[in-house]
């Protein structure tokens, strides 16, 4: 009872002095939040610029080289397999931060993001001069987008070629396979019986070389759609959101620095009150 009697007695005494030195606790406390208010409304407004890209598609880097060596053999499998982004997100990321963009990284608060399983980028820069800054953002996205529609036009130029020599081979073979028909056609126009062993021979070779040049114009054919299919993929790295400016500073948060300025003040007040009535005291 006496240990509770003691504490209700400390608790008592601590509330007059709070209550004694009010007008220093209030005064502390205000002086702090006006202080913190006016530097706040005062300091310069930083505010973000924003913009995201969506990185192309594309089918790798393969080389003219190795296509030609191929002669051909376009295997669907393979091809399916080559077919990527233009650029993985991550690399960009990388060259934003520590690359060749490391001027702007250094310049700005600069932060960039993928978000998980997507091909976007996400670019963001705390600026307080936002109309200037904004244009460098800009230009940013103009350098990767050039970047990429070389990088898409090389993918388009070696498929292109691959394209005409798949057609140039089929149209070999149709002329192959014509010249072999009028052949064919002649023989025809013998009777049978007048056949000799050798014609006879020869015919029956020659519609099983028609029947071999047919299969494969439809085999490079097949090949070709595909292939078609696969260049209609192709898609260019876009500018999903162009760089915006957010409609409200984000720095300085004029609210909650006041807020805390004022819990400050006030529990500064407080310290500030005992220690004074403790001096009193002692002296």
């Amino acid at each position: 009872m006496e240990e509770i009697r003691e504490k209700e007695i400390d608790l008592r005494d601590y509330l007059k002095i709070i209550l004694k030195r009010k007008w220093l606790i209030l005064g502390i406390g205000l002086t702090v939040t006006i202080i913190t208010f006016l530097f706040s409304f005062f300091s310069p407004k930083v505010y973000e610029i924003s913009t995201s890209i969506e990185i192309g598609k594309s089918f790798g880097e393969p080389s003219l080289k190795k296509l030609i060596q191929e002669e051909l053999n376009l295997l669907k499998n393979s091809i399916q397999e080559e077919s990527n982004l233009l650029e993985s997100p991550i690399q960009i990321k990388t060259k934003i931060e520590e690359g060749i963009y490391r001027e702007i990284q250094e310049k700005f608060n600069l932060k960039v993001e993928n978000p998980k399983n997507t091909n976007l980028i996400l670019i963001k820069i705390e600026s307080k001069n936002p109309e200037k800054d904004k244009k460098i953002l800009e230009e940013l996205n103009k350098i990767i987008l050039e970047d990429h529609q070389k990088k898409l036009e090389s993918q388009t130029s070696i498929f292109s070629k691959k394209e005409k020599i798949i057609n140039a081979k089929i149209s070999s073979l149709n002329r192959e396979k014509k010249a072999i028909e009028e052949r064919v056609k002649i023989l025809e126009g013998i009777s049978p019986q007048k056949r000799t062993l050798s014609e006879k021979f020869f015919l029956s070779e020659s519609r099983e070389k028609i029947e071999r040049k047919e299969q494969e114009i439809n085999n490079l054919q097949e090949k070709l759609l595909f292939l078609q299919k696969q260049i209609a993929t192709l898609q260019p790295t876009e500018v999903i959101k162009e760089p915006t400016i957010s409609k409200k500073p984000i720095k300085p948060n004029i609210i909650l620095n006041t807020i805390c300025a004022l819990l400050l003040g006030l529990f500064g007040g407080i310290f500030f009150a005992f220690a004074k009535e403790w001096w009193n005291e002692e002296n």
